[in-house]
């Protein structure tokens, strides 16, 4: 009996284990099992245990409305505590036809678990439901307006897409634009929050709203499509059936549908542009502009900057346009222009204007031009080309207080050569009395006899040497240069720091400037007049310094340039101070 009392409850609980290892059920159920195209139905899937993974094949077949929506739930039937999880969808049926809702899978202790499957029988819509969903399609509507129809090439079109309704909105969600293929497009006006307000439509009344507007410009003529604009939206819609409460007698009764909206579709006819009198300096512009320029300054020296700035301003597609191509006389160096822009887009198309401001640095002195420049445009309102021109500059270009630095040793050594050849091509008269001695006075053996022998000698051989070393040096100005590089390098430095702790910015960027000229043209053995960034890096680059050494000293002399001519544009001073005196130190290690 007592082995009967322990074995009982055993196999109870066995029992009970089993029962719950295989009551583990996966449901898949709906509302309504026959539905007729574009009608609402709950999909619901019921799982009376915890799992996870939960996965589906899709529903190819079925439009999703909503969901999963996940719902928690907790029973107790006789003190057993029981969980379920479930996942409801809301389809609508897209087509006729008889479909099988595929299963979904998740996992249970580590094992898959699936559903079962459904199958929905869809009907063909009745008359009274086409006729109904035609007043909603009139009820509820995007469409699409155009500016113009009948435009040039690359002329401006404005598109606007409006929202039209007459039912209560629930829902929102906006697409994207379209892709507008074969055109320039500018979004602008774009609405996060719709804000509708009364208006008729041919005869019409309405609440609509602005949704999107762009500017379009169209890159190739012919019959060009401008897209369909798509949106999901929510709306209320009274249901025909029997009321339930007295608040549906008094109220009536409606339903939350769900709907896809598509805009129009419009044709634009793009003419291309007219060929004759097209003019060789036009670049594709299209619209109506002005063209204005300026220089700051007309005489200079050499190594000083000039600024030039070209603005063009108008009604058209300015984002498009390029910085004119001046033909720069080649004794200036010109860095790339520095582009502004300042431009608005509006119902009225996009205008506002972009400027281009270039640095230039005259690197010999004389009588230059800077040439006028052209800039052609088509208005598509006269249908004809207009060429602007900037005025020329003439430019005068004095000597330059830099130009004096790469000679300065070499300048020494010639004058004392100068020094030297004088000396021994010119006799010097002797002034005051002579040194007579008595006739017959015994000169040669005496001890003054073999001192003016030997002295001569010993300072001869002297002469000789110093000589030959003097040739050597005059000889080799380039080492001489390349010798005291680092030295004139450190001066202009040591200069550049008192200028800095002084508060004097010009001065100091100009001797960090100076600095970093000098050493490399001393170096290098450059002249000032080719010293520009191209040729330093590249003569940098045939004396193996490696490349981010080079690219950091041509951004150090960019910035130095930059700084002088536009201060608000330039780096902190001290690190700029830094930052050239490493450079330079790293080279002079790297060419030692």
């Amino acid at each position: 009996m007592p082995g009967f009392k322990i074995k009982y409850p055993l196999f109870i609980l066995i029992l009970l284990v089993g029962l719950v290892s295989f009551g583990q059920k996966f449901t898949a159920t709906v509302n309504l099992n026959t539905v007729t195209v574009g009608q609402q139905f709950k999909l619901t899937y019921t799982l009376n245990t915890n799992g996870t993974n939960f996965r589906h094949a899709g529903f190819q077949d079925f439009q999703v409305l909503a969901g999963p929506h996940q719902q928690h739930g907790m029973q107790d039937i006789n003190g057993v505590v029981t969980k379920s999880f479930s996942l409801t969808y809301v389809l609508a049926a897209t087509k006729e036809g008889k479909f099988t809702i595929p299963a979904m899978v998740c996992t249970v202790d580590g094992k898959n678990v699936a559903s079962n499957t459904v199958t929905i029988q869809v009907l063909g819509k009745t008359e009274a439901q086409k006729q109904l969903e035609k007043q909603h399609q009139e009820d509820v509507f995007i469409k699409l307006f155009v500016s113009n129809r009948n435009i040039y090439q690359g002329e401006q079109v404005v598109v606007t897409y409006k929202m039209y309704t007459r039912l209560d909105i629930v829902d929102i969600s906006p697409d994207k634009m379209p892709a507008f293929n074969g055109f320039f497009s500018q979004e602008f006006n774009s609405k996060q929050y719709f804000n509708f307000q009364p208006e008729n439509l041919n005869g019409v009344r309405y609440h609509s709203a602005l949704i999107k507007q762009a500017v379009l410009s169209p890159q190739r003529s012919g019959e060009l499509l401008i897209d369909a604009y798509t949106m999901d939206i929510m709306v209320q819609i009274r249901e025909n059936r029997h009321p339930r409460s007295i608040q549906e007698q008094l109220f009536g009764t409606f339903k939350n549908e769900k709907m896809k909206l598509k805009s129009n579709v419009v044709k634009l006819n793009v003419k291309p542009l007219p060929s004759q009198g097209k003019p060789t300096s036009f670049k594709g512009s299209v619209g109506n502009y002005k063209l204005e320029s300026s220089v700051d300054k007309q005489q200079v020296n050499t190594n000083d900057a000039i600024n030039l700035k070209v603005d063009i301003s108008g009604n058209g597609n300015l984002k498009l346009i390029k910085n004119p191509e001046f033909d720069f006389p080649p004794d200036f160096e010109v860095y790339d222009p520095k582009e502004k822009a300042n431009i608005s887009t509006t119902a009225g198309g996009v205008s506002g204007n972009k400027s281009f401001e270039y640095l230039i640095i005259p690197r010999h002195s004389g009588e230059f031009v800077i040439p006028s420049v052209e800039f052609s445009y088509f208005d598509p309102k006269t249908g004809s080309y207009n060429t602007l021109r900037t005025p020329e500059y003439p430019i005068t270009v004095g000597k330059g207080s830099g130009d004096s630095e790469e000679g300065a040793v070499a300048m020494r050594s010639v004058r004392k050569k100068d020094v030297a050849l004088l000396g021994r091509d010119i006799r010097y008269i002797k002034k005051g009395k002579a040194n007579l001695m008595e006739a017959g006075s015994v000169f040669f053996g005496s001890r003054l006899f073999w001192l003016l022998i030997v002295i001569p000698l010993i300072v001869f051989a002297g002469l000789l040497v110093i000589r030959k070393r003097l040739r050597e040096m005059q000889a080799d100005v380039v080492g001489m240069r390349r010798k005291k590089a680092g030295k004139i390098a450190s001066k202009h430095l040591a200069t550049a720091k008192k200028h800095l702790e002084a508060g004097e910015q010009n001065e100091f960027y100009e001797e960090v400037f100076r600095s970093l000229h000098a050493y490399v043209g001393n170096k290098l053995n450059i002249p000032v007049s080719e010293l520009d960034k191209d040729t330093i890096a590249d003569a940098l680059a045939q004396n193996q310094v490696d490349s981010d050494i080079i690219d950091s000293f041509k951004t150090i002399l960019g910035e130095c340039e930059m700084a002088r001519y536009a201060p608000s544009a330039a780096m902190n001073e001290k690190e700029l101070f830094d930052k050239a005196s490493d450079v330079i130190n790293k080279i002079e290690g790297g060419l030692k």
